[in-house]
């Protein structure tokens, strides 16, 4: 007789367990249930609940990776918890619906309608188990064949032999088929002996193979096109791996374990060597749009039937359908591409200047970067980078270089899903849709692998927000002893606020501090610390706030035109009499930076120096007449005024 203090424990478990189950924590539901079934054994609710914690189909891994036992093994977990309940209760319905989910997870088909059966009748208007039936009965039309009485029959797809492989036991098998079965045990199918065999090291029988096509040419002809059709998909349809957003022009590597994906791997090194990788979109809760098709460069069998994969990605795709087959997902795709201003247009050359530039900053980077992990020794750092740089295109492809210069960065999925969907290589805004609130004093440290000079940029945009309004948070920032922003709030919520500083940092490390005033609090949307070259600011060490950037004579210069992704205004509302002013054009291509000089493209881009301001009739020399711009300044501060000249007026 069990004591009313366990009994209670157990219906707390059993509780708990209940809970977790609800919210999908399968493995915490499981943990209870069996912490519940070792004090109290053999009761049939405790065994059916865990069975049904075990239950899981394999898409499941499409929207939370697996952890713990392979789905294979929680099958054969929840059809013993299965037979228990219904040896304990042979009147139950729920205990043969149980029972057939395990034997269809693992595809015993014939066993599961045989159960269902059973169940059908205890209760002949069963909707569960009817569905169940018509279910089998789909499934085994579509994988049964008329039974040959041939010896020449793989006795696992119960067809005619193809590419046969005969075991060290004496049996023979489709190598398709055998390899396929080997992913749940390392045995023979038929006699259960131990094989230690794999794709590689396994040849097909000739003789065998040879006496098929020769009695059975029409048959051989049928299951060779059959075969063709599994593992070359056509131009436009793919298999799908489920895992994560890839954009082109990249390198990784995959650790394949689960059956249904080793099969498909199998089919596909067979094939072209692609596949699509895509992810499952939280907006929607299937499969995304759109994906990206990778190249399995390297593919190594391990002794226990997984597989180790380097992939290197190609290009984009959107999916028009998708369907199940074998347990993984195909789809029907179309190949996407940016759309290019037409060749010989002004858009045309300006997206290949603008590729250039960023390929010289690029490379830059790349160059700091290697420095930087060769003085902190940092060999995986310097491996990746390796990486990066054998996949970097060349750039008269400015869509592929644009996205090899996103690879360079960590974006979550969803932005890198938004880059995917992106048809135009020179848009680069993203929506602000996150900021961070901090209610008490917070730091940020960022780690600074070459000290210098830093462009520090802060990004601010008061969202809406259910329990803060942004509007009314005040508050003060401090990049290490230098205060930024003193007592500083955003006073209208239509604009982003941006906030530029020039920080020199003599240490391995910038803190940067949100302190809130009195009651309030803090929020910062985006944060950019870029190294800056070091001849930017030559004659100072202290820290600049950029007041105003112009671009005289000239229109506005994007951060996508320039080389330090910094945004160059227009000078003529500060102007005082623009009427006496003229402005003066040159092309970009014209301007030519002095090998060794001060003045290099980091410092200004050429689209800087390409326009100008000249007096109005130069032939005019007039001591009252100049060219006067003014700014709004706070009398307080220092202000350092820097100029750029280039003379385009003379040249020819």
């Amino acid at each position: 007789m069990m004591s009313v203090e366990r009994l209670f424990h157990v219906s707390d478990l059993m509780q708990m367990g209940n809970q977790a189950f609800r919210d999908n924590r399968f493995e915490e539901a499981i943990n209870y249930y069996s912490r519940a079934n070792t004090i109290k054994p053999g009761n049939s609710v405790i065994l059916s609940n865990r069975c049904g914690a075990y239950l899981r189909p394999p898409s499941a891994s499409e929207h939370k990776p697996l952890s713990g036992l392979d789905p294979t093994t929680h099958a054969e977990l929840a059809l013993k918890d299965a037979e228990k309940v219904v040896s304990i209760r042979t009147d139950s319905v729920k205990s043969y619906i149980l029972k057939a989910n395990a034997l269809i997870l693992l595809e015993r088909y014939e066993l599961a309608r045989e159960v269902i059966l059973l169940g059908l009748q205890i209760d002949p208007m069963s909707y569960p188990l009817s569905v169940l039936e018509r279910t089998i009965a789909s499934t085994i039309g579509r994988r049964s064949q008329p039974e040959r009485t041939d010896d020449f029959d793989c006795t696992l797809c119960l067809k005619l032999l193809y590419e046969p492989i005969t075991t060290p036991c004496g049996h023979s098998f489709c190598r398709s088929c055998l390899f396929q079965s080997m992913d749940r045990g390392n045995r023979c199918p038929l006699c259960r002996t131990v094989l230690f065999i794999s794709p590689r090291t396994c040849a097909i029988s000739v003789t065998l193979n040879n006496i098929i096509q020769k009695n059975f040419p029409e048959e051989y002809a049928e299951r060779k096109l059959e075969h063709f059709s599994l593992t070359n998909y056509g131009a436009d349809l793919l298999p799908l791996f489920v895992m994560d957003v890839i954009l082109p022009c990249q390198k990784f590597h995959l650790n394949i374990f689960e059956p249904r994906y080793r099969l498909m791997v199998r089919r596909i090194m067979e094939g072209n060597r692609r596949m699509g990788m895509v992810i499952t979109d939280s907006a929607t809760g299937s499969i995304a749009d759109v994906a990206c098709e990778v190249e399995i460069t390297e593919c190594e069998p391990l002794p226990d039937g997984r597989f180790f994969l380097e992939l290197e990605s190609r290009r984009r795709f959107r999916i028009i359908r998708n369907w199940d087959q074998d347990g993984y997902r195909v789809a029907e795709v179309e190949w996407q591409q940016d759309t290019y201003p037409s060749e010989g247009t002004r858009d045309r050359s300006d997206l290949q200047e603008l590729t250039n530039n960023a390929a010289v900053f690029a490379l830059e980077w790349m160059r700091r970067a290697r420095e930087a992990a060769q003085q902190r020794r940092d060999r995986f750092k310097s491996l990746e980078l390796d990486k990066a740089e054998s996949m970097m295109p060349t750039t008269r492809d400015p869509e592929r270089y644009s996205f090899w210069l996103a690879t360079l960065t960590s974006r979550r999925p969803p932005e890198r899903l938004q880059l995917l969907r992106m048809r135009d290589t020179k848009e680069v805004s993203i929506s602000i849709l996150y900021s961070r609130i901090f209610q008490h004093e917070s730091t940020y440290e960022f780690p600074i692998f070459k000290p210098g000079r830093h462009w520090l940029r802060l990004y601010f945009h008061p969202l809406p927000n259910q329990k803060y309004n942004l509007l009314t948070a005040v508050f003060s920032v401090t990049a290490d002893t230098t205060v930024v922003l003193n007592q500083f709030s955003v006073e209208n919520n239509t604009t982003m606020v941006f906030k530029e500083y020039l920080i020199n940092i003599s240490s391995n490390g910038l803190f940067l501090k949100f302190s809130p005033i009195g009651n309030s609090f803090a929020f910062i949307n985006a944060i950019e610390l870029i190294s800056a070259p070091d001849g930017l600011i030559p004659d100072s060490s202290n820290a600049l706030e950029v007041s105003y950037r112009l671009n005289v004579g000239g229109p506005i210069i994007t951060p996508q035109n320039d080389t330090l992704w910094r945004t160059w205004l227009p000078d003529t509302q500060f102007m005082e009499f623009p009427e006496g002013a003229k402005d003066v054009y040159g092309a970009p291509n014209i301007i030519k930076y002095s090998a060794g000089g001060e003045a290099t493209p980091f410092i200004a881009p050429n689209w800087v120096y390409a326009t100008a301001e000249e007096m109005a009739d130069p032939g005019v020399a007039d001591a009252n007449f100049n060219l006067t711009w003014v700014f709004p300044v706070d009398p307080s501060f220092s202000y350092l005024i820097r100029m750029h000249f280039c003379d385009i007026v003379n040249i020819p």
